[in-house]
């Protein structure tokens, strides 16, 4: 069953039609039925509220252009919000980083991966290309 996180059952109660604002007050009241009867109000005025991502859990995440690795703190409308972030702005090999899930280590040899924390960044999903789960190693200093 799909569970609305509290941000956004908050930005709901502002939606464009009384059946969204009410679903999402019900849902906030704590009946579980609500997110699914939101969840129907909202496909009908052609909102997208699916992702695979699940809050709490780490992604390394690449987009059209860059690639951010970080733990997802909510997935809503379209948009995806990642904390303890940081863009990766040189991978090393790809298949070494995703194997191990860290940006330090002697296999990566001369092409080391490069990062900087950004903390949170909001990411639109329709630019994400490809995302890998895991127990990523979340870097807090720029290498």
């Amino acid at each position: 069953m799909i569970q609305f996180d509290s941000g956004t059952l908050t930005r709901c109660l502002d939606g464009p039609a009384e059946n969204i604002r009410a679903a999402a007050l019900a849902a906030l009241g704590g009946l579980p039925e609500a997110h699914c009867g939101l969840r129907d109000a909202l496909e009908e005025i052609g909102a997208d509220m699916t992702t695979p991502f699940v809050v709490g859990q780490k992604y390394l995440i690449c987009t059209i252009t860059l690639y951010y690795v970080g733990e997802v703190a909510e997935s809503s409308f379209g948009f995806l919000m990642l904390k303890n972030a940081s863009w990766v702005h040189w991978t090393g090999r790809l298949s070494v980083l995703v194997s191990r899930k860290k940006f330090t280590g002697r296999e990566f040899g001369e092409r080391r991966p490069r990062v900087e924390p950004v903390g949170e960044v909001i990411i639109a999903v329709g630019a994400i290309v490809s995302a890998y789960p895991g127990e990523w190693e979340l870097p807090e200093n720029a290498l």
